[in-house]
């Protein structure tokens, strides 16, 4: 597998984010819309978190929000806000490795401060297919 290629490279530009004080409700109907299972939550220009339809499930389903009404939760209430980040030098296999570390489907893409792009699980695999379909093009040496 070829690790010759950084992150941005491949990552997904224009990253849409979504704000801390967003209604539940609106978070569902966006993922519903884009397909997207997630997104980085900023405020500020920084991020502060990320809410996944994971998050939603888990917390949601908790018993500390079993009697909280959909309409009075927002973003910042079940989102995660200990964020795992990838620098935009990195390579597929660091960032890889970061996400199964961590037990992540995606991760966002910084370049200092600001969120420059977003990797999934999924963009990764494709990559690595990618790099095992393109035919081998090195030369043997006679020894």
């Amino acid at each position: 597998m070829s690790d010759y290629k950084k992150v941005k490279d491949y990552m997904t530009r224009n990253v849409s984010t979504v704000d801390p004080d967003m209604p539940i409700e609106e978070i569902k109907r966006i993922i519903k819309t884009t397909g997207h299972d997630g997104f980085p939550v900023e405020k500020d220009g920084q991020i502060v978190g990320i809410i996944t339809e994971k998050d939603m499930a888990l917390k949601i389903a908790s018993a500390k929000y079993e009697d909280v009404p959909l309409s009075h939760m927002r973003i910042s209430t079940i989102m995660t806000d200990n964020v795992i980040t990838a620098d935009i030098s990195e390579s597929k296999v660091q960032v890889l490795k970061k996400m199964v570390e961590n037990h992540i489907g995606g991760i966002p893409i910084m370049d200092g401060d600001k969120i420059v792009g977003m990797v999934t699980m999924e963009d990764i695999l494709e990559e690595i297919v990618s790099d095992i379909a393109e035919p081998t093009t090195h030369k043997r040496r006679k020894a």
